[in-house]
């Protein structure tokens, strides 16, 4: 509601908003290797999910399905591209380190669980690695 509130705020009428979320795709060696890294700090915020199947079988989604409901923009239909990612550990392990929902997953155990990461990520990608991604781009138009 804050962000809709500011799109909403800094627009013009007739103006557009973007919102994305990427996820890598289902079976990704390097969700894996998180799911791997988070199960060693014990139990998980989550009431039974089984988060190394969410991670990297099934798809733990973090976005709402329609970020602009509840607003005044309307908008257009779910758009997906399909694209590929290359990481090197340092890289990938930034990015792990910017996700929100780990640092929840983690909680108090955050830091150790990054260094547990970067520890994983030397030893089974020291090369780097591709991670096939889908992502979710959801557009709406401020009204005119």
């Amino acid at each position: 509601a804050p962000a809709l509130a500011e799109f909403d705020r800094v627009l013009v009428p007739g103006g557009w908003a973007a919102v994305f979320w990427r996820y890598a795709a289902p079976e990704a060696p390097s969700m894996r290797l998180v799911a791997d890294v988070l199960a060693r700090f014990g139990s998980l915020a989550g009431e039974g999910v089984d988060f190394a199947r969410e991670l990297t079988r099934e798809r733990l989604f973090v976005h709402p399905p329609d970020p602009f409901a509840d607003s005044t923009f309307r908008a257009e239909p779910l758009l997906t591209l399909d694209g590929t990612l290359e990481f090197t550990p340092e890289g990938f392990h930034g990015y792990v380190a910017t996700l929100e929902w780990i640092r929840r997953l983690a909680g108090a155990d955050h830091a150790a669980f990054l260094d547990a990461l970067g520890e994983e990520l030397e030893l089974r990608f020291p090369r780097g690695f591709a991670e096939r991604n889908q992502e979710y781009l959801f557009l709406a138009q401020k009204p005119g």
